[in-house]
């Protein structure tokens, strides 16, 4: 319970920081570069922290102002709507590209605002906002259900960045931009729909979406490269971010897949966990952005695409192999709650002391969604956590710097200086009085 209190005070002081900060700049506003564009991925990302918020605390009051809330949600909607899923401010060069992560993070808000909006009339909210939703969660699975936008064969599916996965090259051999981490967050959002009511897909659409699920796992699975996971056709991309994405989208979707797949998921986590152990301990938890490589259909060369989930990523995908007990005995064996502890306390040790956000020498937005849910995972209580810090002397100095610079902190030392002050003063006037008493009577 104490640990569940501690991660929902960090959330709470976070979105309201966030929503402080929504409302003195009048909108999401960052050390992102503005653009052309609308800025609507940004936006949405920095939405859904207060819908998870207000999802699993539904009687709590909304910590962002309901009619900024309720503009800025339908400002979303309406630029899918018009625009399709260009990712912006993310991609490097605006045109006409759609990106698949893009559409997965919508249908993803879209279900996550419809099941907010399924309770909200309980709690006094009626924005008429559910058809809107109802919309995009289908433009959304539509638009990653399309034939045309993934690469299918007898025995796999996968998905590039864009909606163009492959292409005829010059020498006219055909080229893959197929890619493990859109493929993963495309199959987490494709589960979360099957059984969503803001779909309410048929039979046999349920059917298709969990065999391309398998598929697709069957694809993801098969990156394997010495027990973690690489990001392309050839096996050749070898950043962290494949098997972390890969891995979370093997474990969310685990009851979907083979008898195979799921023993082969169960080999990655040793791999994954030594990893991420490694990681930590060469370059130290920070604020990182990745670059992923998308194909355009405007350009000839691939474009840098970048992501946003850093080490929360990995907090996520860590979260999420507790949820499966057919790990529990591989996790005790693994050094798994050490590894885990240390990228959360590493992670909440960047936290700035003064507005409970996060930053990479400055502040960054979309960090906070990723963030925001692996502290309600944690303050859902899916596992019992073990604090642990290794005191070195730089880490003693560096908490003593911060609890003077803190002056929440310093409040309350004052106050708990203040009450010693005031016993100790109380004590001694008890002790004259008893020496006064002692002496009365030895005289």
């Amino acid at each position: 319970m104490e640990n569940e209190s501690i991660h929902k005070n960090i959330l709470q002081s976070m979105l309201e920081s966030l929503a402080k900060i929504r409302i003195e700049k009048n909108g999401w506003k960052d050390a992102e570069e503005e653009s052309a564009g609308t800025q609507v991925f940004k936006i949405a990302e920095s939405l859904k922290p207060f819908y998870l918020y207000a999802l699993n605390f539904p009687k709590n009051p909304l910590i962002l102002r309901p009619d900024v809330l309720k503009s800025d949600t339908e400002f979303v909607f309406k630029s899918v709507k018009k625009h399709g899923f260009f990712p912006s401010p993310y991609c490097a060069i605006e045109g006409e590209d759609q990106y698949m992560d893009f559409a997965a993070f919508m249908l993803e808000f879209s279900i996550l605002y419809y099941r907010w909006a399924s309770i909200k009339k309980t709690v006094g909210y009626s924005w008429n906002l559910n058809s809107t939703a109802k919309e995009i969660a289908r433009k959304a699975f539509d638009f990653l259900y399309k034939s045309d936008y993934y690469v299918e064969d007898e025995k796999y599916v996968r998905w590039g960045g864009a909606t163009k996965p492959s292409r005829i090259g010059k020498a006219g051999i055909r080229e893959y931009f197929t890619d493990t981490y859109f493929t993963a967050v495309i199959i987490i959002a494709l589960e979360k729909a099957i059984e969503s009511s803001a779909l309410q897909l048929q039979e046999k659409e349920k059917d298709n979406v969990r065999n391309l699920i398998k598929k697709a796992g069957e694809w993801i699975a098969d990156r394997s490269d010495r027990n973690l996971l690489t990001g392309d056709e050839k096996k050749t991309n070898r950043k962290l971010i494949y098997t972390t994405w890969g891995l979370r989208a093997l474990v969310e979707t685990y009851d979907l897949q083979e008898p195979k797949i799921r023993q082969l998921t169960k080999g990655f986590i040793p791999a994954y966990l030594d990893a991420v152990d490694l990681a930590s301990a060469e370059g130290s938890i920070s604020i990182t952005q990745e670059y992923l490589s998308v194909l355009s259909a405007e350009y000839d060369t691939s474009l840098d695409y970048e992501d946003r989930s850093s080490w929360a990523g990995i907090l996520l995908t860590l979260i999420s192999l507790s949820d499966i007990n057919d790990f529990q005995t591989l996790l005790e064996t693994s050094g798994y709650l050490r590894i885990q502890d240390k990228v959360l306390n590493g992670l909440l040790a960047l936290r700035d002391t003064l507005t409970d956000l996060w930053y990479k020498e400055f502040l960054i937005l979309s960090i906070h969604a990723y963030l925001s849910e692996a502290l309600l995972n944690l303050q859902q209580g899916k596992q019992t956590l073990r604090y642990s810090f290794e005191v070195t002397s730089a880490l003693v100095a560096r908490t003593m710097k911060e609890a003077v610079e803190d002056p929440r902190i310093l409040k309350l030392m004052q106050q708990v200086f203040y009450e010693k002050l005031e016993r100790n003063a109380s004590q001694r006037v008890q002790n004259d009085a008893m020496e006064a008493k002692l002496n009365k009577i030895t005289t």
